[in-house]
């Protein structure tokens, strides 16, 4: 039996609208899914929700199941290039270098960065206490 054709997204009316549109918006805000806006808005709001939507977007199948079968390979690739010390300090090196050419500091370019590999240095610094490293492949 052929399954009856659906719409995307459903289309729901302006009264039924506003209590899913709302929920929604406040869910995000409740459970941190929000953005600094980077400028002055109106309502002089200190924060706003992320970009979410309400109902789920299409997405192909074929695609679905290719990045199931590549994520083995991109979990095994991130723990690699994460456990790779020397690697990452030579990108934070050329991060350097482009600083000195640009006229910038990395913490410019990329706070978030700069921070986690300042904190990375400081434990180093100070000693690692977990040793072990767990990676699970089934």
């Amino acid at each position: 039996m052929a399954q009856p054709e659906s719409t995307n997204p459903p289309a729901i009316d302006g009264s039924t609208e506003a209590f899913p549109v709302t929920t929604l918006i406040d869910f995000a805000l409740s459970h941190g899914l929000t953005v600094r806006p980077q400028t002055y808005s109106e309502g002089n709001h200190l924060a706003s929700h992320i970009p979410v939507t309400l109902f789920p977007t299409p997405f192909p199948h074929k695609n679905w199941e290719h990045a199931v079968r590549i994520q083995k390979l991109y979990n095994l690739l991130y723990a690699r290039v994460a456990d790779d010390i020397e690697w990452l300090g030579g990108v934070i090196s050329e991060y350097t270098f482009w600083r000195v050419w640009s006229n910038s500091r990395l913490s410019e370019v990329d706070e978030f960065i700069s921070r986690l590999w300042e904190l990375y240095k400081t434990c180093q610094y100070e000693g690692i206490v977990q040793v072990s490293l767990l990676l699970i492949e089934d």
